[in-house]
């Protein structure tokens, strides 16, 4: 999500509840983005950073943004590079907008 994009997200937000809740997102998907660059990460660390990310606009857009994602409990364990599994995310979020609006909700198996 690129930084404008999240700045404006925090400008749009109303109260201060929402606004710190989306602020401590913002971290948590930053620090792990920045402090993985170099290295391997396990399925359960990606699968809390996207949750962290897909939290971001569900804040702002609460329920009308149903999203799952599952995992198979023994694969959480595997290790893979960061960010693998963001860009399947992200294509889910931007591409489904119109199902989210009908009421369709994200998975990502």
């Amino acid at each position: 999500m690129p930084l404008l994009n999240i700045t404006h997200i925090v400008y749009t937000i109303e109260g201060a509840e929402k606004t710190e809740q989306l602020l401590k997102q913002i971290a948590a998907y930053l620090r792990y983005s920045l402090a993985t660059v170099d290295k391997l990460v396990t399925l359960a660390d990606e699968k809390r950073n996207i949750e962290a990310y897909v939290a971001i606009p569900q804040i702002r857009l609460g329920h009308r943004l149903p999203f799952n994602l599952r995992f198979e409990p023994d694969t959480l364990t595997c290790v893979v590079p960061p960010l693998l599994i963001h860009p399947l995310v992200e294509t889910a979020l931007v591409l489904g907008a119109p199902a989210i609006l009908q009421g369709w909700p994200i998975c990502v198996p």
